[in-house]
């Protein structure tokens, strides 16, 4: 996913990543013109740059490398906008059954699948802790498991970090989990990822605790609020590609977060 991606880091710590139109957007990226990506090949790393609402300047081998861009090219990724009615019991059939089936290609496979073997066993408990925290809304809980849990896994965006994500969207997408604790549980585990994890999967964390999310998770999640299953399926493969193993850990956070039924206030 990242492999035609450039992120730069602010003066105020937050990250921006300058990635294709053709790549999937997420909530701190900005999308750029074919032109601009193939540009990016002549930025020199650790170079300083200026980013304004109209242009991103760039230090380059050969120069300043200037590359423009416009408000028309952010996108809404809240997911607090889907809120609503819950999903149909065939949607929700598919998602489930599409999650077994590729559970294996996930670390976190056994939490849909308790027969699968997993390099990520040994933590078996602790992720039931940080599940059952999370369902409950018991965020100092959550938060006292996720210190052991965040960053755990492998890629640029650790496989347990993947895993929180997507339960995070799907607590958002449920109508019947109180934003207050929602918020309170999202910023616990945000807290976890300013120091150990990566920087880049510490603010997907970071965005995912005010309930933003990457287009290809809404899109999935929007899909299940419909009556199109051929919809569904193709969005569900479009997120079982993303990375190596991320969409699949992903996949396996929403399933577990949508098994929340309770009113918690």
């Amino acid at each position: 996913m990242y492999r035609h991606t450039v992120n730069i880091r602010l003066e105020n710590g937050n990250l921006i990543s300058l990635i294709s139109r053709r790549t999937l957007l997420h909530p701190f990226a900005i999308r750029l013109e074919e032109d601009g990506m193939e540009r990016l090949s002549g930025i020199r790393e650790g170079g300083a740059c200026r980013a304004t609402q109209a242009e991103i300047r760039l230090d380059g081998q050969n120069g300043p490398v200037v590359l423009s861009w416009g408000r028309e090219q952010l996108k809404n990724l809240s997911a607090n906008r889907l809120r609503g009615d819950a999903p149909a019991a065939a949607l929700l059939e598919i998602l489930n059954r599409k999650a077994g089936e590729n559970a294996a290609k996930s670390a976190l496979g056994f939490t849909v699948d308790p027969a699968l073997d997993s390099p990520l066993l040994p933590w078996k408990e602790r992720i039931y802790r940080l599940i059952a925290a999370a369902l409950g809304a018991e965020a100092k809980e959550a938060a006292t498991v996720g210190k052991q849990l965040v960053g755990l896994g492998w890629g640029l965006t650790p496989s347990c970090d993947d895993f929180i994500a997507g339960m995070l969207a799907a607590f958002w997408f449920n109508r019947d989990y109180p934003i207050r604790k929602l918020a309170e549980l999202g910023e616990c585990l945000a807290v976890c990822g300013e120091t150990q994890t990566t920087a880049v999967s510490a603010q997907f964390l970071k965005w995912a605790a005010k309930g933003y999310f990457s287009q290809g998770i809404l899109e999935l999640l929007e899909c299940l609020r419909g009556e199109d299953e051929v919809c569904l399926c193709a969005k569900l493969q479009q997120l079982l590609s993303v990375g190596h193993s991320s969409g699949c850990d992903t996949l396996m956070g929403i399933v577990c977060g949508l098994r929340y039924g309770g009113k918690l206030i």
